[in-house]
């Protein structure tokens, strides 16, 4: 790769990294292709060397974020099993801590939310959301049993859209209480899934 190619290369990743920042925090169906310019310290007038539009921008930008999560979560140990493994990921999920860093956080509740505004978002969120699930079916040890479909499925929905409603009455007691009950809820589910699977 030559020192210009290399160079291109590099610029569009600030491009990216920028965008998975603004999905993270807020979305990217409301932002402009200046916020994100602006967020990777580049003039908007390079944004169309890079992708011919705004939504082929936001795909690669759903697809990293998520990759990026899946990741980190198939680092989570799962030696004892599917079951502690996904109640360990709603633990970590529903914390205080996770709900109020947006930046760090997961992706998934402002990349599900602009899906709803956009068909393109939607098929893409579709494709990583399968890739998220097959993960925690999986775990890291492809040797381990499976969850269950409705174990993986379900612990992700739960997840999304837990998180959107704390986050959407953050500040309040509420959204604590909130937290609490998904963490709880969802033990209760892996708990009688890991049973019927059992019997």
């Amino acid at each position: 790769m030559s020192q210009r190619q290399l160079q291109k290369a590099q610029t569009r990743q600030r491009i990216v990294r920028s965008a998975v920042d603004l999905l993270k925090r807020r979305g990217l169906a409301d932002a402009s292709v200046s916020e994100v310019m602006s967020g990777a310290g580049l003039t908007v007038g390079g944004f169309y060397a890079h992708f011919p539009s705004k939504d082929v921008l936001a795909e690669e930008a759903v697809r990293e974020a998520l990759a990026e999560r899946r990741r980190l979560f198939l680092e989570r140990p799962d030696r004892d099993g599917w079951r502690p493994r996904l109640e360990s990921a709603l633990s970590e999920y529903f914390s205080q801590r996770h709900r109020d860093d947006r930046g760090g956080g997961c992706p998934m509740p402002a990349a599900s939310i602009d899906a709803a505004k956009s068909r393109t978002a939607a098929t893409v969120l579709a494709e990583e959301l399968a890739r998220m699930a097959e993960a925690f079916e999986t775990g890291r040890d492809l040797a381990s049993p499976r969850a269950p479909r409705d174990a993986a499925l379900g612990s992700l929905a739960l997840m999304v859209g837990g998180m959107i409603v704390a986050r959407a009455v953050e500040g309040t007691p509420l959204s604590d209480e909130i937290l609490a009950a998904a963490t709880r809820f969802g033990a209760a589910a892996l708990h009688q899934l890991k049973e019927a699977e059992e019997a």
